[in-house]
């Protein structure tokens, strides 16, 4: 525990690991969500008023405004028709209303000053009504009361098709998958405590690593010590992301808090096993290293849907491989498998994988270290 807590110490210290690990994902999870955050949710849309002149209205075109509905059961239009069409004009001319509709003969009139969201609605709606009255006028003449209650049926515009819900939530929308991909980067960058826990251990990058070397303990040893206390100080910042998203920003993730906690964790290792193992074989300053692991994370983070979320579907469906050996894409896929499927086989999967990823990579920094050997310190 002694060590540990040094360990621990030491890490806190590096000020630009801190940052990308506890600051920088908290900025630019704020950025994504005030570029695309009302995206995100879904919002539906808002009744829209439509005046009708009441001395020269239809009882079929009033019934239809009245029974339209969007798919929630929210009433389309809020119909107002009190005002004569003489009356609605002069409101009209004030600005006081946007339109009015009524029907003179055989025509139907539509009257407007300005154009916007809510009256094309109406004209969409108009437009529809008007072919359906004509399919109806070409099947022959029929009885008012009866032709009322066909049209009124027909702009309900019934489903005879039973949609069949297979995932955990039934208000799915993709731009959550860049939020996930931005908690898969932060667990790549885990990899900047893996070329800091190599450098401390290599005997010809610094005196303290020189100190480390000969100190009376064993190599696996001391690389678990460092490892456990990168992890534990990486899981911490990405515990902070996970909440800041959730609670804060109120990004949407799946009901079971746990799962995604623990896919959380096995990137985490992920990442720094990602980062012991290549700092272990690339022979470069630690500087370089870093730079090295910056494109390196980002890269997997591109190929995991942070930029584009095609981009994922693309890469793996041109190079299958890919799904089995980009942590940062098995990170996102978990997340998204629990958000969308009620069936946990492909978070298992996910989970499995990177871990099976995680051991070798940790075994192999351990065999690239325990036999190293130096001409000079």
């Amino acid at each position: 525990m002694r060590l540990f807590a040094i360990r621990l110490k030491m890490l806190l210290k590096s000020r630009a690991n801190v940052f990308w690990t506890f600051i920088y994902p908290l900025l630019l999870g704020l950025f994504f969500y005030m570029g695309f955050g009302n995206l995100s949710s879904r919002s539906s849309f808002a009744t829209v008023h439509v005046s009708v002149a009441s001395d020269m209205a239809d009882p079929v075109l009033l019934e239809a405004f009245t029974s339209a509905e969007y798919d929630d059961g929210k009433k389309v239009f809020q119909v107002h028709a009190k005002l004569s069409r003489e009356e609605l004009e002069a409101v009209l001319q004030e600005e006081r209303i946007t339109g009015y509709v009524y029907r003179e003969g055989g025509e139907i009139t539509y009257r407007i000053r300005t154009n916007g969201i809510g009256e094309s609605i109406i004209k969409s709606f108009l437009d529809e009504f008007i072919q359906m009255e004509h399919l109806f006028q070409e099947l022959g003449q029929l009885d008012p009361d009866v032709r009322a209650g066909m049209l009124a049926d027909l702009m309900k515009d019934n489903r005879y098709l039973q949609e069949i819900n297979t995932a955990t939530n039934p208000d799915y929308n993709n731009f959550v998958i860049y939020f996930y991909a931005l908690i898969a980067m932060t667990c790549m960058f885990g990899s900047f405590w893996g070329v800091s826990l190599v450098g401390d251990l290599q005997a010809d990058n610094s005196y303290r690593a020189l100190r480390t070397a000969i100190a009376p303990e064993s190599k696996l040893k001391l690389l678990t010590i460092y490892f456990l206390a990168a992890l534990a100080l990486h899981f911490s910042g990405n515990l902070l992301l996970i909440f800041y998203l959730k609670y804060i920003l109120d990004v949407e993730f799946s009901q079971n808090l746990l799962l995604i906690i623990l896919a959380s964790f096995v990137g985490c290792v992920a990442g720094i096993a990602m980062g012991t193992f290549l700092a272990g074989i690339i022979r470069a300053p630690e500087r370089k290293k870093e730079g090295i692991m910056v494109v390196v994370s980002l890269f997997s983070s591109a190929l995991s849907g942070l930029m584009m979320v095609k981009v994922k579907y693309w890469a793996e469906t041109y190079f299958p491989p890919l799904r089995f050996i980009n942590p940062a894409g098995l990170v996102t896929d978990s997340f998204f498998s629990l958000y969308y499927f009620s069936d946990l086989s492909r978070y298992i999967r996910d989970l499995l994988t990177l871990s099976v990823l995680s051991i070798l990579l940790v075994f192999g920094t351990y065999l690239k270290m325990r036999g190293e050997k130096y001409d000079s310190v």
